[in-house]
């Protein structure tokens, strides 16, 4: 039993309960009935659930399309209310009676119940690398039970040591190793997919060049011209428009960060002895046996 002063408010727990209000209660004041200074009623209150859902919003859309668009865990959220009091979940720790610190499981779910009566927020802390997709904070009313999505979209894969190639100098013919150094997605559970690009001269080579981080280059042979190539990398994240594109960087300086194919020349002829000086070798001129020099 509470004495309570009118106008008031009552917080009470979920189910079903029985308010009487008394009014009166000795007859103090004199009425022309003193038989309705009493009300009974039965009321219930109802517990609600709040299921938040963050998943990883690939094509930025702001809907779960599901698919590869799987849950994102680890995820950290806070819940506030006056009406998360008696409020449990396995996925949260309370900071106070109306104040719930969450976390997303493996699947990216969070799961709350005996929600009250009352509007709620739910805040997402966005994971590093990522951006929002959809409305943060949302703010929910309760009855009935809710569910918040939050979507959130990866940044795409970076290399932290970019793209090198070695050699550098190549002749005619010979490889050289391309490699994109350090890639990395913010993604949970994602694969990255490798486009290898060069423009002429030279041809890339690999095994498998769309799932390696490493190709082998392979400069035209015959060959005549002292040029640099230029191939690069696009780095995606597997099955989305998340990329990145990569040029090779070797220390050069702008305008020379590519492989130099260096051409190989092959000189031949006689050196001879001109006895008659008519730069024709005749039957009198002997071969030259002493060394020269080219330049």
């Amino acid at each position: 039993t509470r004495t309570l002063n009118f106008p008031f408010t009552y917080s009470t727990t979920a189910g079903s309960h029985t308010g009487v209000a008394m009014v009166d209660s000795n007859c103090q004041v004199g009425e022309s009935n003193e038989s309705d200074n009493t009300r009974t009623d039965a009321y219930t209150v109802t517990a609600n659930n709040l299921t938040i859902n963050v998943y990883q919003d690939l094509n930025g859309n702001g809907t779960d399309d599901g698919g590869t668009e799987t849950g994102y865990s680890g995820a950290n959220i806070i819940v506030t209310g006056t009406n998360i009091g008696s409020a449990t979940s396995s996925n949260c720790t309370r900071q106070s009676s109306s104040s719930l610190s969450c976390t997303t499981n493996a699947s990216g779910q969070i799961a709350i119940s005996t929600i009250l009566p009352g509007s709620t927020t739910a805040n997402l802390t966005v994971p590093t690398g990522f951006t929002s997709t959809t409305t943060d904070p949302v703010i929910t009313t309760f009855p009935p039970s809710q569910t918040i999505n939050f979507g959130i979209q990866p940044a795409a894969p970076t290399c932290s040591g970019g793209l090198t190639a070695s050699p550098v100098t190549v002749n005619p013919g010979q490889t050289s190793t391309l490699r994109a150094n350090g890639c990395t997605t913010p993604a949970q559970g994602a694969t990255i997919t490798y486009t290898w690009l060069t423009p002429a001269p030279g041809s890339i080579t690999s095994t498998n060049p769309s799932l390696t981080s490493t190709a082998t280059w392979t400069a035209p042979n015959p060959y005549w011209t002292d040029i640099y190539a230029y191939p690069t990398v696009n780095v995606c994240q597997t099955g989305t428009t998340l990329c990145r594109p990569y040029a090779i960087s070797n220390g050069l300086g702008v305008g020379n960060q590519g492989i130099h194919i260096v051409p190989l020349f092959t000189v031949s002829g006689n050196v001879f002895v001109d006895q008659n000086k008519d730069s024709l070798q005749n039957g009198a001129d002997a071969n030259y046996t002493g060394g020269i020099t080219l330049t």
